[in-house]
């Protein structure tokens, strides 16, 4: 089986990277991919979609990584998502990968690559409260997963993780993850 994290944070060795490490030991095996470290190019709305549904015009362009990753993800049998907040979304990499998933959205649901499976998301905070903290996180991988055919689960959300050891050094939230992670182990 086929395990893999899509971290989207941009700090190397942060709280994200632990949780990464948290969901492959829990699974037993996994592939870390840092998207934030990639070279995505965002949407551009041409509508070249449209009409070649599952097919962005800009996917071959050489400064971009975009497809590699989709397919990343369409092999993969079992996936997380693992983000920080930045002003109540995903970093700006990530969020730029979510939404190419745009090239799928006029796709027939039955045909969609994601084929109904499951995609778990790990969301953490450096706010140690509020309300909509990761609505907007939240909303953004529900849509732009169910355009890919996946269906998104409740994240889990942590909240008060912002220096880099924060996660390492909360037990609750580390069980918290491997209690989440062990949800989608076959």
């Amino acid at each position: 089986m086929k395990n893999c994290i899509f971290s989207g944070s941009t700090r190397k060795g942060g709280n994200c990277d632990f949780a990464s490490r948290i969901i492959v030991d829990t699974l037993g095996s996994g592939e870390i991919h840092h998207i934030a470290q990639q070279n995505i190019l965002g949407c551009r709305s041409c509508g070249y979609c449209n009409t070649n549904v599952g097919k962005c015009v800009i996917s071959n362009a050489r400064e971009d990584n975009s497809e590699f990753f989709f397919q990343t993800l369409f092999d993969a049998e079992t996936t997380f998502f693992v983000s920080p907040i930045y002003f109540y979304s995903v970093p700006s990499q990530l969020k730029a990968f979510l939404d190419r998933a745009q090239a799928w959205f006029h796709m027939p649901r039955e045909a969609r690559p994601g084929k109904n499976r499951n995609c778990g998301i790990i969301l953490l905070g450096a706010r140690e409260q509020g309300d909509k903290l990761f609505e907007g996180a939240s909303l953004t991988f529900k849509y732009a997963l169910d355009a890919l055919g996946y269906r998104c689960l409740d994240p889990l959300c942590i909240y008060g993780v912002d220096k880099e050891s924060d996660l390492a050094q909360n037990a609750d939230a580390c069980a918290s993850i491997v209690d989440y992670t062990q949800k989608y182990k076959p």
